[in-house]
């Protein structure tokens, strides 16, 4: 007899399989088919081109769209390739089938139908298409030539702009990385939860996340932060060098403001400029400081309260941001009516009314040290005060609800066998709103605020949000392994290489928070906590337990519950999509006692009906509503020598 062994990694914990059949190029004929496009972002137009949108004729200058001519809508139509209006007339496209107000488009132009003849109405841009059904000009609703996997769903952004839905059936599997649905019974799709815990990528898949481009690989969140003078643009998914302005001869960013060639205001938006400000007869320009606007740039200042400007300065007034012009406020844009986020005026300028703390005006939060509420101010934390502040015998409670409660009423938690006591007598209470529900949803439901000091852990295990940690000292290993939820945004780790938690990692782990995330009970955080993660210098180590199946078929959370197990001559029974059935290799058959089930590997599928050790993580699986192993190590007896 040989050994078998197959190493996986804990990637296996957001691991799952399904199979469906591959897509070809399309062209609508085959509904299986897709034609992604091209990926190339097109220009909104060529410099002197015209067309014609309804009865104005449009000129491209600097690839936008300005207004040269606005014909008479009554006796008019618009003539875009002479340049000029035509008197109203029966344009080429007489055809049967015309009825009053039809509406159709013919590659990029719009046509409706008047006195039974069809006249243009509008031309729309390269990037834009014409619907068949409005007649309107419409932007791309993604961008075209993406695809990605929605389950075993392949996605396609079409070149119309708009997404395809094509399942893949017939045993094949969903790839975005390959773009297309592929015949392979070993593909797996694997998914990763970024530290928000709602949002979920498939392999291959990129996003824009805290203005960083992320990307899944392999299960693990790989986060690019974009080099100086780049940003990562949601429509591209990737790091793209700032949209830029050229104006005046200067070199404007996203955001920022200048007087432009007839000395107006503009400001430079995803590299198209806006006009701001239109200055009149003696009025001149004025840009500096963050401030901008018409007015003279001598004559008497102004004053707001105990804030004084000099004229062509800008102030708030309230949350009104004005001009001094000459000694008198004028002008003024209520800061809250902004579309850019900025509805707070604060130092002659509107800015975001978001706190360091990523509170927004008004909201509360707790201190660092959980001793006061704080509430956002002006984009600045100030403490509470009267009946909303904390005495000296309580403490911050931060979660849905800041509020502050008695010192008595935080727990403490030094060991891990601690925190499943607790959360076994929640669980078996006959009301419990905190009772893990066995819904698939990333819902969290934390426990209660605690004061987590965990020393001389072991971690058995690294997942995408987090690692497993245990107590080697506990005996059988019952009750002594937890997952940390510990993430880029939200972990703060220290002793560790590249920052880098490895399996055999001696910690100590200091955290606020207890909970669940989809019955899997972990250590976690909340708002603007931190968990602490330090390396230590021990040198303990765990091993695996060995136990029964039917120790571990025993409810949602069992003595075993993140601990590392080793299952001891069990069968690979069968396998489905998501999940194979191991059962002890002496029983006949399957029964509530004897069997579990194991997230999919391609190792296990491989080995079917065979019998061997597994060694894994005990976790509760929400949408298969029992206890699941995720193994780490698995060593199938075979005939013949060993294979590694």
């Amino acid at each position: 007899m040989g050994l078998n062994k197959s190493l996986i990694g804990l990637v296996g914990l957001s691991v799952a399989c399904c199979f469906a059949t591959g897509c070809g190029d399309s062209d609508g004929n085959n509904d299986n088919n897709v034609d992604p496009g091209s990926g190339n972002k097109p220009q909104v137009c060529k410099d002197d081109a015209y067309k014609c949108d309804g009865n104005k004729l449009l000129i491209c200058k600097s690839n936008k769209w300005e207004t040269k001519l606005t014909c008479n809508s009554t006796t008019e139509t618009c003539n875009s390739e002479q340049h000029k209006c035509d008197a109203k007339t029966s344009d080429h496209h007489e055809e049967e089938g015309c009825e009053n107000d039809a509406i159709k488009c013919e590659g990029k132009k719009s046509y409706k139908c008047e006195a039974k003849e069809w006249h243009l109405v509008r031309t729309c841009d390269m990037s834009e298409t014409c619907d068949k059904e409005t007649g309107a000009c419409q932007a791309p609703q993604c961008q075209v030539g993406h695809v990605r996997c929605d389950g075993n769903t392949l996605v396609a952004c079409m070149s119309s702009g708009k997404e395809k839905s094509i399942p893949c059936e017939n045993n094949s599997v969903c790839d975005a990385k390959a773009g297309k649905c592929v015949e392979n019974a070993e593909a797996e799709t694997i998914r990763c939860t970024l530290p928000d815990g709602t949002t979920k990528l498939n392999n291959g898949d990129s996003i824009c996340y805290n203005s960083n481009l992320v990307t899944c690989e392999a299960g693990d969140i790989d986060e690019e932060e974009c080099q100086e003078n780049y940003t990562c643009y949601e429509g591209e998914a990737k790091c793209s060098q700032l949209k830029i302005c050229h104006v005046a001869g200067k070199i404007l960013k996203t955001g920022e403001y200048a007087c432009d060639d007839k000395k107006d205001v503009v400001r430079c938006m995803d590299g198209d400029l806006s006009l701001i400000s239109d200055c009149q007869g003696n009025e001149v320009c004025m840009v500096a400081d963050e401030t901008y606007g018409c007015g003279s740039p001598a004559g008497g200042s102004c004053s707001v309260g105990n804030t004084t400007v000099e004229s062509g300065k800008r102030i708030c007034e309230g949350n009104v941001l004005k001009l001094c012009y000459n000694g008198t406020l004028s002008g003024g844009s209520d800061c809250k009516d902004n579309s850019d986020g900025k509805t707070l005026c604060l130092d002659g300028r509107c800015i975001e009314a978001v706190c360091e703390n990523g509170k927004k005006e008004g909201e509360k939060s707790c201190n660092e040290a959980h001793t006061q509420i704080q509430i956002c101010t002006g984009g600045k934390l100030v403490d509470a005060t009267g009946t909303e502040a904390c005495t000296a015998e309580q403490v911050c409670q931060s979660g849905d609800t800041v509020k502050c409660i008695e010192k008595s009423e935080v727990k403490s938690y030094t060991t891990i066998p601690s925190i499943h006591e607790d959360y076994n007598a929640l669980t078996k209470a006959d009301t419990n709103p905190n009772e893990c529900k066995g819904s698939s949803s990333s819902h969290v439901v934390f426990l209660k605020d605690a004061e987590v000091k965990i020393t001389n852990a072991v971690v058995t295990a690294t997942k995408t949000n987090g690692f497993f940690i245990q107590d080697p000292t506990v005996p059988k290993g019952v009750h002594a392994g937890i997952l940390v939820n510990c993430t880029k945004s939200n972990c703060v780790k220290e002793g560790f290489t590249d920052d880098k938690i490895e399996v055999g990692n001696n910690v100590n782990v200091t955290a606020k928070y207890v909970g669940h995330q989809d019955c899997q009970l972990w250590i976690s955080t909340q708002n603007e906590d931190k968990i602490q993660v330090t390396k230590t210098n021990g040198n303990a180590k765990v091993d695996s337990q060995s136990v029964a199946v039917s120790e571990m078929n025993t409810g949602k959370h069992n003595d075993y519950t993140g601990t590392l197990v080793k299952l001891e001559n069990v069968k690979v029974a069968s396998c489905e999509d998501k999940y194979c059935v191991l059962k002890d290799a002496g029983a006949k058959e399957a029964s509530a006692t004897n069997y579990i089930k194991a997230l999919t590997v391609s190792t296990l599928k491989k080995n079917l009906n065979k019998s061997g050790d597994i060694t894994g993580i005990v976790y509760y699986n929400p949408d298969l509503d029992a206890s699941n192993i995720a193994p780490t190590l698995i060593e199938i007896a075979e005939e013949g020598s060993a294979q590694e």
